[in-house]
C-alpha cells in the first residue's frame, strides 16, 4: 500500500512537472514530454524520500566539447534535457526546481509549497539581479533575525545592498560592450595550419575573412576610443566610480578576449596570418592594445578593489568613523601611488581625491540632516553635527600632510605633488558655509535661552528676533548648498539685524547694572547672562562689566573696612544675644559680604588680569 501510494504520489508529482515546463516553454510540448520521459527516473528520486534537491533543465541547442576543449553546437533545434549543472554551459533557457526539506516523498497536495520552481533566461547575471533586489531584498526586510545584534543585521543588509549593485553594474557593463561580427559562410572549421593554409589560397575564403577581421578593427577601435575624459559623471561622484568604471571597462576587453578564443575567430585570424594579409598588421596593432587595456583594467581594478574596505566608511560610516579609517585610506592611497603600474599618474590620483572629498562633504550633509530639516532638529545636536564636519576636514588635511612627509623622506619613489586646491578647494568651502550655520544657529539658540528666561523688559527685543528667524525661514534654498551664494547675502543681512538687536540687548544689560548697588546680585545678574549669551561681541561686552563689578567691589571693602574699624568696640547686636555671641553673629554678617563675591571673582581669568586684583 505504502509503495503504491509513494509510486501515486510520484506520478502526480511528476505531472505537476511536466506542467510546469510546458507553462515556461509554451511553444515546444513535444520536447517537453520527452525530457521528463528521458529523466524518469531522476525525476522519481527528486520526489522521493532523501534524494537530489534539485533538478535543473537545459533548453538550448546541444554542445559538444572538442579534443581542443572547445564547445560547438551539433544540431539546429533547441533541446529540453536534464543536467546536473557541472558540464554543460548554460547558454539558453535554464529551468528549476528545487526542494528545501526531503526527509519525506513529496505530498502531491501541498507541493506547491514543499517544491520550488523558477526559470533563468539567457541573461543569467540580470535575472540573478532581479531576484536579489526585488525578492532576497523584500525577503531580508520582513526576516525574523532572533538573536543577532543590531550591527549584525546592518551588516548584513549593507552588503547585501553592495552585492545587488555590483551586479547590477556588471551587467549594465556587458549591455555596454560590443560584439564582434561572427563568421557565417566557412562551413568546416578546422583549426590547424594545414587548414588555414588552403583558406589562404581561395581568394574568396580570404576576401571573406579580411571583411570580418575589419569589421572587427572598427568595432574595437571605438571601443578604445572611450577615454576617461569621456566619462559622464556627476560634479559630486565619490571613489566607488572609479572602481566600477574599471570594473566595467575590464568587463568590455574580457568579453572580446573571450569572443576571439572561440573557433570561427581563431580560424580567421589564422587565415589572414598565413596569407600576411594587410589587414592583419592593422589588426595585430589593435590586438596589442587591447590587451594593453586589459591589463590596465585589471591592474586597476586590483587596486582599487584593496581600497574600497577603507572608503566604505565614507558612504555608511560617520564623520567620526571616517577619521578614525583616515590612516588606513592614506596609507592605501600611499601605496597605490608607490606600486600601482597604471593608476599612480597625477591625474588619476588627483582625482581620486577629489572624488573621496566629494563622498566626505556628501557623508557630512547627510550626517546633519539624519535628523531631519535643519530648522526642525533640536539646536544642540544641529550644532554637533556641524561641527563633525569641520573636525572631518581638519583630520582629512592633517592626515594628508602627514603622509606627504612621511613620503619626503623617501626621495626616490613617487610623492604627493598634487593640487591640494583642487583637492581640498570643495571641502574647505563646504566647511565655511558650516561656520557661517553655526554662527547663525548659535545666535538662534542664544536668543531662544533669552526668551526661555522670560526678564522682564525683553519683550519686544524677541519678538524682533522671532521675526528676523522667521524671515530666514521662508528661504526657498537648501541652507547646505554651499555652491549657491543667496544664503551668503541673506546671511550677512541676518548678522546686520542681529548687531543691531545686541546694540539694543547691550543697552538693556547696561541699564539692568546701573540699577544695581549689591556686589553679589550684579554678579548673579552676571553669571545669568553668561549662560545665555554666547556671540563673541556680547561676551567680550559682558566681560568688561567684570571690570566694572570688581573695581565697585573694591570700594566694598574699603567700606566694610570703615564699619569694622567703627563698630568693633562696640558691635550692634541683636536684642537679647549673648554678648560674645552677638559679635561672633555681626563680624560673620561682614565677613559674608566681603567672602561670596571674592570667591566668583577667584574663579574669572579676567579679573585676574587685571593690575587691581594684585593689590587687592
Amino acid at each position: 500500500m505504502a509503495a503504491a501510494a509513494a509510486g501515486a504520489g510520484a506520478g502526480g508529482g511528476a505531472a505537476w512537472i511536466t506542467a510546469k515546463l510546458k507553462t515556461a516553454l509554451k511553444s515546444d510540448a513535444h520536447a517537453v514530454e520527452a525530457a521528463v520521459r528521458d529523466s524518469s527516473q531522476q525525476i522519481s528520486q527528486f520526489l522521493g524520500a532523501n534524494g537530489p534537491t534539485k533538478l535543473l533543465f537545459l533548453y538550448q541547442l546541444p554542445e559538444t566539447e572538442t579534443e581542443y576543449g572547445e564547445f560547438v553546437t551539433t544540431g539546429s533545434k533547441p533541446k529540453l534535457f536534464l543536467t546536473n549543472g557541472e558540464k554543460e554551459r548554460a547558454r539558453g533557457h535554464l529551468l528549476y526546481f528545487v526542494r528545501t526539506k526531503n526527509e519525506k516523498p513529496v505530498d502531491v497536495s501541498k507541493i506547491d509549497s514543499e517544491v520550488t520552481f523558477g526559470e533563468l533566461q539567457p541573461s543569467v547575471l540580470d535575472n540573478f539581479q532581479v531576484v536579489l533586489s526585488q525578492v532576497f531584498a523584500y525577503t531580508v526586510s520582513t526576516q525574523e533575525w532572533g538573536k543577532c545584534s543590531e550591527d549584525e543585521i546592518s551588516e548584513f543588509k549593507e552588503q547585501l545592498e553592495k552585492f545587488t549593485h555590483t551586479l547590477t553594474d556588471a551587467a549594465e557593463s556587458l549591455q555596454g560592450g560590443i560584439e564582434l561580427r561572427k563568421p557565417e559562410k566557412l562551413g568546416e572549421i578546422e583549426n590547424k595550419q594545414a587548414a588555414y593554409l588552403r583558406s589562404a589560397m581561395d581568394s574568396e575564403i580570404l576576401s571573406y575573412c579580411e571583411q570580418i577581421v575589419e569589421d572587427w578593427c572598427s568595432q574595437t577601435e571605438g571601443l578604445l576610443s572611450e577615454s576617461e575624459e569621456n566619462r559622464k559623471e556627476s560634479d559630486e561622484a565619490g571613489p566607488d566610480t572609479e572602481l566600477t568604471f574599471w570594473r566595467n571597462r575590464m568587463a568590455k576587453f574580457n568579453s572580446v578576449a573571450e569572443q576571439l578564443k572561440s573557433k570561427e575567430a581563431k580560424f580567421v585570424l589564422g587565415v589572414v596570418t598565413t596569407a600576411k594579409s594587410k589587414i592583419f598588421k592593422r589588426w595585430k596593432t589593435i590586438d596589442n592594445s587591447i590587451t594593453d587595456s586589459l591589463n590596465e583594467a585589471k591592474d586597476n581594478v586590483k587596486y582599487l578593489a584593496t581600497l574600497e574596505k577603507y572608503t566604505d566608511p565614507l558612504y555608511n560610516g560617520t564623520p567620526e568613523q571616517i577619521i578614525e579609517a583616515l590612516p588606513g585610506l592614506m596609507n592605501n592611497v600611499k601605496m597605490m601611488l608607490t606600486i600601482a603600474r597604471y593608476y599612480s599618474t597625477n591625474e588619476r590620483m588627483t582625482m581620486l581625491f577629489c572624488k573621496i572629498t566629494n563622498q566626505m562633504i556628501k557623508n557630512c550633509k547627510g550626517n546633519i540632516t539624519k535628523a531631519g530639516k535643519l530648522w526642525d532638529q533640536p539646536v544642540d545636536t544641529l550644532l554637533r553635527n556641524l561641527e563633525w564636519a569641520l573636525k572631518l576636514n581638519d583630520a582629512y588635511q592633517e592626515q594628508y600632510r602627514v603622509t606627504k612627509e612621511k613620503l619626503m623622506t623617501q626621495p626616490k619613489v613617487k610623492q604627493f605633488d598634487f593640487n591640494e586646491s583642487e583637492i581640498f578647494g570643495k571641502f574647505d568651502l563646504f566647511c565655511k558655509r558650516v561656520q557661517k550655520l553655526i554662527d547663525m544657529f548659535t545666535t538662534i539658540q542664544q536668543f531662544s535661552t533669552l526668551a526661555n528666561h522670560e526678564i522682564e523688559g525683553m519683550d519686544n527685543l524677541i519678538k524682533s528676533f522671532i521675526q528676523i528667524v522667521d524671515e530666514f525661514k521662508r528661504k526657498p534654498y537648501d541652507l547646505l548648498d554651499y555652491v549657491k551664494n543667496s544664503f551668503d547675502r541673506d546671511f550677512l543681512e541676518f548678522n546686520v539685524n542681529v548687531a543691531e538687536l545686541e546694540t539694543a540687548l547691550q543697552g538693556f544689560i547696561n541699564a539692568s547694572f546701573e540699577n544695581i548697588t549689591s556686589t553679589e546680585h550684579a554678579l548673579n545678574l552676571l553669571r545669568q547672562f553668561e549662560a545665555i549669551l554666547q556671540r563673541e561681541t556680547l561676551k567680550a561686552d559682558l566681560d568688561s562689566k567684570y571690570t566694572v563689578i570688581f573695581h565697585n567691589y573694591g570700594l566694598d571693602l574699603e567700606t566694610v573696612q570703615k564699619i569694622y574699624d567703627k563698630q568693633k568696640p562696640a558691635p550692634p547686636t541683636t536684642r537679647n544675644a549673648p554678648p560674645v555671641a552677638g559679635n561672633i553673629l555681626w563680624s560673620r554678617q561682614l565677613l559674608r559680604r566681603i567672602e561670596q563675591p571674592m570667591k566668583k571673582f577667584k574663579s574669572n581669568k579676567v579679573v585676574h588680569s587685571l593690575p587691581e586684583s594684585y593689590s587687592q
